[in-house]
């Protein structure tokens, strides 16, 4: 009769305890060993780095005196500095002597058991194995008037192993733990969670460093979840009035943890334009070397930006403005903040068919060439 595919399987692992009688003409002493039984339950802790640890229960029949257990796992690429083995009931009767390698095996390791007793050993036997892994996508689906939106998270499993793992409690370290049956060379998908009518904003951003001349389109919104959100790749769709969905783009997020803010970048925009230009430069405070050359000065300078807006409806638009180290004093009838000590962020309130100005007045410090943009 040829061999099921659990027993083949039993085979790789060949997690085994086998009983001997062992004399020596120093020690008149029984080893015992057993086969261990299959597993009563079995955890999957992946991180974000897919880095595996297994966890297995098993119940161990052990003989009093001692006991050799040899544990082999064949085919399976594990970390062998990572096995270990935990007693779970009846610790105070057993006692673990020395922990080896047998000669010419790579995947198996012996211990020495020592029993008080012939008892029921229930034990934890963990170790890290490469070849499970897990990727995270998420479908983003935008509402008709784009103020809010739903994101849905599906999570899948694959099992690269010659293991099966047979409903197996996979745990992702975020969320509730979920359980799942995996074969060998196994991939499964399962959805991790539903996000109905998030608060969504529609953003325009103006940044040359970032994209050029080009206007970008975002959709901002919220981790409103207890837990952090997965890395993943999101797909955006817009719903319209008829229950059609339109692909809008796609884009990528790392962790991001709770209440933390997810920026999606959809595309450029052709209905919102930001047109930059130089007003004035010039040099005042000007200080000289011995020889009269120009070595430091100061300058006064002026920039405007233009949002013009063709849309129907009104855009927020965010220009960021870039500066060099030295600079002080910016004057704009729009309010902005400090990105950082060399970003400005104006946040503008575009209405439809309208354009609007920004200008900004600045001065830069103690340069030594050029001008502070």
């Amino acid at each position: 009769m040829k061999p099921t595919q659990k027993a083949k399987t039993r085979n790789f692992l060949g997690i085994a305890i086998i009983l001997i009688l062992l004399t020596t003409a120093t020690i008149n002493a029984r080893i015992e060993l057993v086969t261990v039984p299959e597993r009563e339950s079995i955890s999957i802790s992946i991180d974000r780095n897919n880095s595996a640890l297994v966890q297995e229960l098993r119940t161990v029949t052990v003989k009093e005196g001692e006991n050799v257990a040899q544990f082999d796992w064949s085919n399976i690429d594990i970390d062998m500095n990572t096995v270990q083995l935990q007693v779970l009931e009846g610790e105070d009767s057993v006692t673990f002597g020395s922990m080896s390698i047998p000669p010419g095996s790579k995947n198996a390791l012996m211990w020495d058991i020592q029993s008080q007793k012939s008892m029921e050993l229930p034990v934890r036997v963990s170790y890290k194995v490469n070849g499970i892994y897990w990727n995270c996508n998420y479908t983003a689906l935008v509402n008709d008037d784009e103020t809010s939106l739903s994101l849905q998270a599906d999570v899948t499993v694959s099992n690269q192993t010659q293991d099966q793992y047979e409903n197996a409690n996979i745990n992702l370290e975020v969320g509730e733990t979920f359980q799942q049956s995996l074969e060998s060379n196994e991939s499964k998908k399962i959805t991790l969670f539903n996000m109905p009518q998030i608060p969504v904003q529609k953003t325009y951003t103006s940044d040359p460093d970032k994209f050029g001349k080009n206007v970008a389109i975002h959709y901002k919104f919220k981790n409103t979840r207890k837990e952090m959100l997965l890395a993943g790749k999101i797909r955006i769709y817009k719903k319209d009035k008829s229950g059609s969905r339109a692909f809008l783009g796609e884009d990528r997020i790392e962790f991001i943890p709770a209440g933390g803010e997810v920026d999606l970048y959809t595309g450029s925009a052709r209905d919102v334009e930001v047109e930059r230009a130089v007003i004035e430069q010039r040099q005042v405070n000007i200080r000289r070397d011995v020889r009269g050359n120009i070595s430091v000065y100061d300058t006064d300078e002026s920039y405007k930006a233009t949002i013009k807006n063709h849309k129907n409806d009104s855009a927020k638009v965010i220009v960021r403005i870039h500066l060099n180290d030295f600079w002080e004093n910016p004057e704009s009838k729009h309010e902005y903040k400090k990105e950082n000590v060399n970003i400005l962020e104006f946040n503008v309130q575009v209405e439809p068919g309208e354009e609007e100005v920004i200008n900004l007045d600045i001065s830069g410090k103690n340069l030594t060439q050029g001008f502070i943009f």
